[in-house]
């Protein structure tokens, strides 16, 4: 059995979790999953992984909701990166699969990056402070060092509601 996350990464995770489901669940424009297993279409029972976060939109005809997995891409995918871990081994899987957006934290440094499919691969549209502004759902994100030290500030362009993880 493997050992659960660290609790700094847990922390991120269910904090962006509450966040995007006031930006996705509650406004009636999709759901949020945690840790499901997210099956790749042509071999839905030998080929999946799971993400930490993923949201599937209302509209995305690519995905099929299963009792215990998700065959085929969410909108949007959300690895939270601890050092040694599989994070990066997994991006050009969900790029394979048609995954649309994949956000990279990085559990210590607090930098999202945030990649998206290209002609030639995953691009990456976040800038090196970590500033992004998310394709699938209505959330900026950036990195920023306050006094409580280095943070993710999350904004929503919908309500303007503002919050610091």
């Amino acid at each position: 059995m493997s050992p659960a996350p660290s609790l700094e990464h847990q922390r991120i995770e269910g904090e962006l979790f509450v966040l995007l489901r006031e930006a996705v669940t509650l406004r009636g424009i999709g759901r949020v999953f945690h840790e499901v297993n997210v099956a790749h279409p042509a071999k839905p029972t030998q080929d999946f992984r799971i993400p930490d976060l993923c949201v599937i939109l209302e509209n995305n005809r690519d995905a099929q909701l299963h009792e215990n997995y998700i065959l085929g891409a969410p909108d949007l995918v959300v690895e939270i990166h601890s050092p040694g871990d599989e994070t990066y081994a997994k991006l050009d899987w969900y790029a394979q699969i048609g995954v649309k957006e994949i956000l990279v934290i990085q559990r210590d440094s607090k930098v999202v990056e945030q990649y998206v499919p290209g002609s030639r691969g995953l691009l990456r549209r976040s800038t090196e402070e970590g500033q992004v502004s998310l394709v699938t759902v209505p959330l900026d994100m950036e990195r920023v060092d306050e006094g409580a030290g280095v943070q993710i500030r999350v904004r929503c362009r919908q309500s303007g509601a503002t919050w610091s993880i």
